[in-house]
């Protein structure tokens, strides 16, 4: 562009007595006629390069905004604890961490699995006749082989009405946790690594389990500490989900074959369902320590500082 501004001066050359007669009020009409049409084009130019450097100024700035305020998922979420009324000391613990965690978490009052007959009739829905489980019997005879087994039921349950009572919210994310997490600089964490989440997320996982036998018979892609689990997993202790994946659960999960966090794992192996971890999970869960994934050279192993007891020990309530 400057090299054109140059070609025009050089091709009209300008009498230099001219511009010292332009101190000449008589002369000057005479010389803006003259050279009117390359004062036109001057004009012109010099307006072009005005716009075209507030538009890159503008563009940078914006970019510079954007990198400095990275998006975060606690703008427009609600966060939910699974609580016994019973496990008062469960409670107690896990608002500690709250508090200072600079958390503000609405009770679930959870189903208690020690009051449940799974021979209910308003269970029968969950039971349908169906394949086999994971391990050769159905989620129903898997419940009735042991009474603890049923705490996997109560969780079941209690994950569901947290759902339902989310979707009665008008927010886009829930974050959810049972009662024996431990974690530290939680927001903190979760913001330095959400933007490097794609944005086809359905789930969220801040803890999670992933045995030998998971690990090779899922598909896992790891990058930026973001792991893509297409695969089945354990613990639904910690984790963030979208509005419109709540809905999908709930429809998808009252066919109660298994356990709730492998169902969610047979979505995700079917590319129906989009769940990340972050890697290594940052919230620890006693029963959760494991992620072996032989693909990717991943075999970690971790351990929480306070042992609540996992969901099977009575005296940590």
């Amino acid at each position: 562009m400057f090299s054109f501004v140059k070609c025009f001066l050089f091709h009209y050359i300008i009498d230099m007595n001219d511009i010292k007669e332009l101190i000449n009020s008589e002369k000057l009409l005479e010389l803006f006629e003259k050279y009117k049409y390359i004062i036109l084009i001057l004009v012109i130019l010099v307006a072009l390069l005005l716009i075209r450097f507030f538009l890159i100024s503008e563009q940078t700035i914006t970019e510079v905004i954007k990198d400095e305020k990275p998006k975060s998922v606690f703008d427009d979420s609600i966060i939910y604890y699974i609580n016994l009324d019973r496990a008062t000391r469960r409670r107690y613990y896990i608002e500690n961490m709250f508090r200072k965690n600079d958390i503000v978490a609405n009770r679930i009052s959870a189903v208690d699995a020690q009051l449940i007959d799974i021979d209910d009739i308003k269970y029968k829905k969950y039971f349908k006749p169906h394949p086999e489980g994971l391990w050769h019997v159905s989620a129903y005879d898997y419940y009735k082989q042991d009474p603890k087994h049923k705490g996997h039921f109560g969780a079941f349950l209690s994950h569901m009405k947290t759902y339902e009572i989310f979707l009665k919210t008008n927010k886009k994310y829930a974050i959810i946790f049972e009662d024996d997490m431990e974690m530290e600089d939680f927001k903190p964490i979760v913001n330095a690594h959400y933007g490097y989440i794609p944005d086809d997320w359905d789930m969220i996982l801040l803890s999670y389990n992933i045995s030998h036998e998971q690990g090779d018979a899922g598909k896992f892609q790891l990058e930026n500490n973001i792991l893509k689990i297409n695969g089945n997993f354990t613990s639904m202790g910690a984790y963030i989900i979208k509005r419109d994946a709540v809905k999908m659960l709930l429809r998808e999960l009252e066919d109660h074959t298994w356990l709730i966090d492998w169902k969610i794992g047979d979505l995700a192996l079917e590319g129906r369902f989009n769940v990340y971890g972050i890697f290594p999970p940052f919230v620890c869960q006693p029963a959760q320590k494991f992620i072996h994934i032989k693909s990717l050279g991943i075999d970690y192993k971790g351990s929480c500082s306070t042992e609540m007891g996992g969901m099977f020990v009575t005296n940590s309530e």
